[in-house]
């Protein structure tokens, strides 16, 4: 694998958890935030309009009894306004109540709500009609008597479902910090694990390039060293691998070019052997050569000498010759020895030409041997 495809599984891993983790904690933060919603938009009006029930519950009582107190037309006037204001606005509170109620708990409840608030409106409607037609005293005994029990009844079946709703937000905030601590949770082991792999995937890949690299190094040194006998592996496709094979070739051409000039080598050592054998054998021949030269000197010498003899040998016969004309009669014998004498220093002077001629040709070849050497 090349190392560009090796850096982009890495980083796509790492980019993939990363996604993962972006995934897991948008997910969680859906939920978180559907919970929030919950809580807000279900859970909280509904608190807030049992509550708005009850405040104009108590409006409605502290209006009752300020018409019990008043004795002023407009007063009591006001107050009814009051009353009837604060049973409009109870009758969209529970209306929106039931509306948004899902739960067969929140909705017996609501019941129940609805039971207590049926016993005790028309008891409060009749109130009121005793105060309009001005019968304090009896509207005041059955406001004391009926009144009262019915509106604490009404009351508590309201705190019910406000404790119903309080459980309920519990629940959901309980749910909503279960969730939170779930998703950090999720958060820290995504991350962990990304973590982890980050490290194993940079560990692969620096091992992976750095490994083949110094490999590559030692061989690289060990070539410079001169050392062609590094045996190593080289497969893949990789760039760290090409390099490999590449010195691979580079060490295994590097060892054929020495084997060969090895071999130039010990060929021009086998030819400078030959010379030197040649030399010594040209001087052997040159030193025999010089031995005859010195052999042929002698012959010159002794021939020399034989020469000097017959020239004394030739003065005396000259002097026999002169002296012959005084002997001349002592015969053809003396004469013919004479004549003999005379064709042996004729002999003998062809002999010393030759003898001249070969030493000649013998220097000549001495000198040609000695420009040779």
């Amino acid at each position: 694998m090349k190392i560009s495809s090796r850096l982009t599984l890495g980083f796509g891993v790492l980019g993939l958890l990363i996604a993962l983790m972006g995934g897991v904690s948008l997910l969680k933060v859906g939920v978180m935030s559907k919970m929030f919603n919950q809580v807000i938009d279900e859970r909280m009006p509904l608190i807030a309009a049992t509550n708005e029930v009850k405040g104009d519950l108590n409006a409605i009582s502290i209006a009752l009894r300020n018409t019990m107190m008043m004795r002023d037309a407009d007063g009591i006037k006001k107050e009814v306004e009051r009353v009837e204001s604060a049973r409009v606005r109870i009758n969209a509170s529970l209306a929106s109540l039931s509306e948004q109620t899902t739960s067969d708990t929140g909705r017996a409840i609501l019941a129940r709500v609805a039971k207590a608030r049926s016993q005790y409106d028309p008891m409060q409607a009749e109130v009121m009609g005793l105060v309009n037609a001005g019968s304090f005293f009896e509207a005041r005994t059955l406001l004391m008597d009926k009144v009262a029990p019915a509106q604490e009844a009404y009351f508590d079946t309201l705190n019910g479902l406000l404790t119903h709703l309080d459980s309920q937000l519990n629940q959901s905030t309980s749910a909503t910090q279960d969730a939170a601590t779930s998703m950090k949770v999720v958060v820290v082991a995504t991350l962990a694990i990304a973590l982890v792999l980050a490290v194993l995937m940079a560990a692969w890949i620096i091992r992976s390039i750095t490994g083949p690299l110094n490999q590559a190094v030692a061989v690289s040194r060990a070539v410079a060293a001169g050392d062609l006998s590094q045996q190593f592996e080289a497969s893949g496709k990789s760039e760290t691998a090409l390099l490999l094979m590449a010195l691979k070739d580079m060490q295994a051409h590097l060892s054929t070019v020495v084997s060969e000039v090895r071999d130039d080598a010990e060929s021009v050592a086998t030819a400078s052997a030959e010379i030197a054998q040649g030399d010594l054998d040209l001087s052997a021949r040159t030193e025999s050569q010089a031995s005859s030269l010195e052999q042929t000197s002698a012959s010159m010498e002794l021939l020399s000498a034989n020469v000097k003899q017959n020239a004394d040998n030739a003065r005396k016969a000259n002097e026999l010759a002169l002296n012959a004309s005084s002997v001349a009669a002592r015969g053809g014998d003396v004469v013919s020895q004479v004549v003999d004498t005379m064709k042996g220093i004729n002999d003998a002077s062809r002999r010393i030409s030759d003898i001249i001629s070969v030493i000649d040709g013998i220097a000549f070849q001495t000198n040609i041997l000695a420009l040779n050497a």
